[in-house]
């Protein structure tokens, strides 16, 4: 079975906008009662800037705002 991106990423990853990746991790958290994540936000051949961009808004925009 070849499954689409799409498809794939549903309930797996977190993408998105910060405040749409807010959203997940609170739905997460409501449906599963989720208290920990684990976040990888490197993956082979992404530019280091775009995952410097990530983890500072991860930092800034998304963590501070869930708990």
């Amino acid at each position: 079975m070849d499954l689409g991106f799409a498809a794939l990423a549903r309930d797996r990853f977190l993408l998105g906008d910060p405040v749409q990746v807010r959203e997940e991790i609170a739905r997460y958290r409501e449906r599963l009662g989720i208290t920990s994540l684990i976040v990888r936000v490197q993956w082979p051949g992404m530019d280091q800037a775009r995952v410097l961009r990530t983890i500072r808004l991860l930092g800034e925009q998304v963590l501070p705002h869930v708990g």
